[in-house]
């Protein structure tokens, strides 16, 4: 479904906001350093509408556990109406997916990188004409 209302500046802060509010959930003894990409991309997400995606790192010290780092982030949405999450595991590594209502945000844990990369997708919208799909903004 495409958001007719959503504009792009309104996409990328509720977007990075969501990565800020994990970062902050993950407990400050194992965090190290919090880098946000200040720029994201569009990806296509169907009936002529994108999706503004970015992506925010935490280094992690103290090799901790997957539960102790992403745990937090589950807790922080847990039991809220608008959001839902799931846990997996992939190649070795921890993942939490977080979605509201078109919204994604996938929190992995690369235990042995000592890193936490949240990649995450604003609902899909249109984009104005003066911005072309391949643009970073």
């Amino acid at each position: 479904m495409v958001d007719n209302d959503l504009t792009v500046d309104e996409a990328k802060q509720s977007t990075q906001s969501v990565e800020i509010v994990m970062a902050d959930a993950i407990p400050l003894p194992f965090v190290e350093n919090v880098a946000q990409k200040p720029k994201g991309l569009f990806l296509s997400c169907g009936r002529g509408g994108h999706s503004w995606t970015g992506s925010l790192r935490v280094e992690i010290i103290g090799n901790p556990e997957a539960e102790e780092v992403l745990g937090p982030v589950v807790a922080k949405f847990a039991g809220r109406d608008d959001f839902s999450t799931s846990t997996r595991e992939a190649q070795g590594d921890a993942i939490v997916d977080v979605r509201n209502e078109g919204g994604l945000w996938i929190v992995r844990y690369l235990r042995e990188d000592g890193l936490v990369v949240i990649r995450s997708g604003s609902p899909c919208f249109h984009l104005p004409d003066d911005i072309w799909p391949g643009d970073h903004y």
